[in-house]
């Protein structure tokens, strides 16, 4: 057993230690307040966006799902399993970027919601088949040569000479390419529409945002994000 004068010295101990850390959280939170208050007032695009929440989320990655099912159909069963475990793994990083943004999940494609999980599977399909058309004639098929030739060029031209100095042929080369590029973008899309990812590449560069909110994990999950996608966008660009 402890005698009392030692007891009493670790009860002394702890009451101070106690009282150095109540001390630390009254001056840390008033200055962490003080902070998020600047940044508040500093960040004008805030109000744009309404706050994150799981349940939007949960909604939102029903209908990506469904998207990712529209532009997977060839898979076979047994393919299909091992793309769900990249889906499931790029969505890793998409939940927590959301988080972190505290941006409220947003859903990709025109007149495109929540309602739509409880429609038929023709009317889900004819609405993303839609949207997905739109974008492609969009940033493709509708454009000029010269336009198709500034935007993917210098995207698809290193890995288009690679495999073609491997005697694939060029044509069948060039045009897997250029799908790749465009599924890329369409998926990346998917996750993260056009005003979020504004949203997303403004926090990224922003010191403010970094001296209040853990901008190093934001830039981790989207590299992690970009590096996954990479995968994903060759199985999708074989499919379509």
């Amino acid at each position: 057993m402890f005698n009392q004068e030692f007891e009493n010295a670790i009860m002394l101990e702890s009451r101070q230690a106690l009282e150095k850390i109540k001390n630390k959280q009254e001056v840390t939170t008033p200055f962490q307040e003080k902070m998020q208050n600047h940044w508040n007032s500093y960040d004008k695009g805030r109000h744009f966006f309404e706050e994150y929440t799981s349940e939007i989320f949960e909604n939102k990655m029903k209908i990506d799902l469904l998207y990712m099912d529209q532009l997977l159909q060839k898979l076979d069963n047994q393919q299909i399993s091992e793309v769900e475990k990249l889906i499931g793994s790029i969505y890793k990083d998409v939940k927590p970027i959301y988080e972190i943004m505290n941006v409220k999940p947003e859903i990709y494609g025109k007149n495109i919601n929540e309602a739509l999980i409880n429609e038929s599977t023709e009317l889900i399909s004819t609405h993303l088949s839609k949207n997905i058309n739109s974008f492609l004639a969009k940033n493709y098929y509708d454009l000029p040569k010269e336009k198709k030739e500034s935007l993917y060029y210098e995207k698809v031209k290193e890995e288009s000479i690679n495999l073609i100095n491997e005697n694939y042929n060029p044509k069948e080369i060039i045009e897997y390419s250029m799908k790749k590029c465009l599924m890329k973008d369409l998926v990346e899309n998917i996750c993260f529409p056009f005003s979020v990812r504004c949203r997303l590449d403004y926090l990224l560069e922003d010191d403010a945002f970094g001296d209040i909110f853990d901008q190093e994990a934001l830039q981790n999950h989207y590299d992690s994000f970009h590096n996954k996608l990479k995968n994903l966008s060759r199985i999708v660009a074989a499919c379509v």
